[in-house]
């Protein structure tokens, strides 16, 4: 999380945060940062989202929570703060307070009947940042909050509130459609990938969800199984339902989406911003690889790719196999072996087809391999499939007697 210019900073006590500041003159230093107000609980009432803190500075009758929009020509939105009493062992010069917020204060309303709109309104997710306002004239200080601490979600008439924490460690309120949220992800066994999470509508619990493709469109579809408010689906993503029988994913970004009744309303599954330093790398599978990444700060997504080492991967990569690796590999002895290629490598089809088939009926014994772009067909008899532009793909053509 993230990045040069704006790196995320840590706790490293309940009140001191630090905080990496590449400077303008190059120079990169970490400053702590001691915060004045701080969020020790942030949980989900009924329809509320109750918060309760702590504060080094004065505590006057009157104080509010400000929820100040990133959107202009929004209103901000005040909740009143109720003192409480300092828990035992807590701090000298701390105030405590707790306040209950109102998610339909917070949620936009559906005010357009068009499809268009209401398609947009699905997608639109807006952000409030939080502030302790100590009134009669007192600045107002953003309100710090822990990882561990956020996460809450309130639904509220199909949308529903969320918190989180900023890169800078305050505390932030998102509110969107509702969707479920992966709390789980994990590879089980080689070849099964399984997740895990929750959802804050009841009524509206979806079946199931949507693995799209983006770039092709191609879907499928992932049954979710419940257990009260969790939710568990399992898939093999090397053994997907095809025309032909089954099939790896192709390589590309999978969106992983929640179905909507409007056509093009479908909202993004996301992951609990908690898992996100934990997401597995890439898993190999067969001939691919596959990763869960994150995207628009906690939306989830697959990426699937071809597996090949650091030295395959890349333009650079396949020139220097082919004119430099291929010369050397072609010194070799000469293998029996039968090399085939249909339609730039990705079928399993027409001339070649046939050659291969006569050849496993009458040279049994022949070893076959069939060069594959992405490993999106099938080959009878248990023959190899080989990455085109692979290392492997080079060496047998330097090596084999047929091609």
């Amino acid at each position: 999380p993230g990045s040069a210019q704006w790196p995320e900073g840590r706790w490293l006590k309940d009140h001191v945060w630090l905080q990496p500041a590449p400077e303008r003159d190059g120079r990169f230093v970490i400053r702590g940062q001691q915060v004045g107000v701080f969020v020790t609980a942030c949980t989900a009432g009924e329809g509320t989202l109750d918060i309760e803190g702590w504060t080094t500075r004065p505590l006057p009758a009157g104080a509010t929570l400000v929820a100040t929009p990133r959107k202009g020509g929004v209103a901000e939105v005040v909740f009143p703060v109720e003192p409480r009493s300092a828990p035992p062992g807590s701090q000298h010069g701390r105030q405590f307070f707790r306040a209950r917020l109102p998610v339909g204060k917070l949620a936009s309303p559906l005010d357009a009947a068009s499809e268009i709109d209401r398609i947009v309104h699905a997608h639109h997710e807006f952000t409030w940042d939080v502030s302790l306002d100590p009134g009669a004239g007192g600045g107002r200080t953003r309100l710090a909050i822990a990882p561990a601490t956020a996460g809450a979600r309130v639904p509220h008439e199909g949308r529903e509130v969320t918190a989180f924490v900023t890169h800078f460690g305050s505390l932030s309120l998102l509110e969107r459609t509702v969707r479920p949220v992966v709390t789980g992800l994990e590879w089980v066994g080689e070849h099964d990938l399984v997740l895990r999470g929750d959802y804050t509508d009841p009524g509206t619990r979806p079946a199931g969800l949507i693995l799209r493709h983006i770039r092709s469109g191609r879907e499928h579809t992932l049954p979710l199984s419940w257990e009260d408010d969790v939710f568990t689906t399992h898939f093999t993503p090397g053994q997907m339902p095809a025309p032909a029988g089954t099939l790896p994913l192709p390589s590309g970004a999978w969106h992983l989406l929640v179905p909507a009744k409007e056509a093009g309303a479908d909202a993004a599954m996301t992951v609990a911003r908690r898992l996100l330093p934990t997401l597995p790398g890439y898993h190999r599978i067969g001939l691919h690889e596959v990763e869960a990444q994150p995207y628009h700060a906690d939306a989830l997504r697959l990426h699937v790719r071809l597996a090949r080492g650091d030295d395959e991967r890349g333009h650079y990569a396949v020139r220097q196999l082919r004119t430099v690796y291929y010369p050397a590999a072609a010194a070799a002895p000469i293998r029996e072996l039968a090399v085939f290629d249909s339609f730039s490598s990705r079928h399993y089809a027409c001339n070649p087809r046939a050659i291969y088939e006569e050849l496993r009926r009458t040279h049994p014994d022949l070893e076959c391999a069939w060069i594959t772009d992405d490993g999106q067909f099938t080959v009878p008899g248990g023959t190899r499939l080989i990455p085109a532009s692979s290392r492997e793909h080079f060496d047998a053509l330097a090596q084999a007697r047929y091609v």
